[in-house]
């Protein structure tokens, strides 16, 4: 019984690590991927859309190069909280790798639909980050963001069609 415990909690602590990020506890690809299948496969019966913002940090490889790894790692883990305060319980944040971030939302109910999501996740990052350690003066980070609204056949169409975007946002 004992034993049984421990191995349902190793199980679920080695599904959420397959499903998550290690750094930020978002979400990973795999776990986006699978949310958006089921959304997708949720807007054919309700006849909604869905929206999937695909968003790259500028210059973080600036960021990285300059002030290091664990900087750059601490600000992707203060990005990850402030996405996370923006958006609705029923979206999804994940991050796909390096300074990559996703956002998947249901357009349905959103009021000025995912340009305003958009809006407050860019919003979000307006202060800059004071990661308050060896003096150091605070860090501004902005994004771009590439959004695909509507139904595809796969997720991987959506993240390739926000991937899309984002390369023309960023031109």
């Amino acid at each position: 019984s004992d034993l049984a415990i421990t191995n349902a909690r190793l199980i679920d602590e080695i599904r959420h690590q397959a499903l998550h990020d290690h750094l930020t506890g978002l979400p990973n690809r795999l776990l986006v991927v699978d949310r958006a299948e089921q959304m997708l496969a949720m807007v054919d019966r309700h006849s909604t859309d869905i929206a999937l913002m695909f968003i790259d940090l500028d210059g973080f490889k600036d960021v990285n190069d300059t002030l290091g790894h664990q900087v750059g790692d601490e600000i992707l883990k203060a990005v990850a909280t402030r996405f996370n305060a923006v958006v609705r319980d029923t979206d999804t944040v994940g991050r796909l790798g390096g300074d990559e971030f996703v956002v998947l939302t249901e357009c349905a109910g959103l009021s000025a639909g995912p340009e305003m999501v958009a809006e407050r996740l860019l919003s979000s990052l307006a202060l800059p980050f004071d990661l308050g350690e060896d003096g150091r003066s605070p860090i501004s980070i902005s994004a771009s963001i590439g959004i695909a609204i509507g139904r595809r056949e796969s997720a991987q169409e959506l993240l390739r069609d926000a991937d899309t975007a984002l390369y023309a946002a960023k031109a």
